[in-house]
């Protein structure tokens, strides 16, 4: 995954920050199940080299629900951030499951604002949690597919003139 100087530009044992496309695994029909199993893959190995001391992280629908069990496989420690009291209220009911094991693993969970009275209350919270864990990191880890999604977007456009960014693109190619 990095090489050597990348390796050594990035170094080890830091902490991550790391946010996913919710369109995970980017590809669907028979080979979406390969396709997810490649890319947690690379991001195991990714993890292996950097061997974070901890990772922020928002378990949202998409990657980040899936990469949890792997954070645990590896024994890394995580912090959950909650944009807001009531984020996770509107989760399907097996998503609640995963989270319910993802919040008893964790190191701790961090809560950001109280319930938003309207949308922008809610993306004004749901920044600051993106500020919290791009703060609190020395490495951010952005998984995205063909289509980034609004959230990778503007996280890639805010922080692009920083060196503490590491993106994996999952392409889906014409005839996979």
């Amino acid at each position: 995954m990095l090489g050597k100087d990348e390796l050594e530009f990035f170094g080890k044992t830091k902490t991550l920050g790391l946010f996913g496309d919710k369109k995970f695994p980017f590809k669907s029909g028979p080979k979406s199940s390969m396709a997810r199993k490649e890319a947690l893959s690379h991001i195991k190995k990714l993890l292996v080299q950097i061997k974070p001391n901890k990772i922020y992280i928002t378990p949202n629908r998409g990657l980040e629900e899936l990469v949890i069990p792997l954070l645990s496989f590896l024994d890394v420690p995580y912090v959950i951030v909650n944009p807001y009291k009531g984020y996770f209220d509107g989760c399907s009911v097996e998503s609640k499951v995963k989270l319910l094991v993802a919040l008893e693993n964790s190191k701790s969970v961090v809560t950001i604002a109280k319930r938003p009275k309207n949308i922008l209350e809610h993306e004004k919270s749901y920044k600051e949690s993106l500020d919290f864990i791009y703060e609190n990191s020395d490495v951010v880890i952005c998984v995205t597919g063909p289509e980034p999604s609004d959230t990778l977007k503007r996280i890639q456009k805010n922080f692009k003139s920083d060196d503490k960014i590491i993106v994996l693109n999952f392409v889906d190619y014409p005839g996979d």
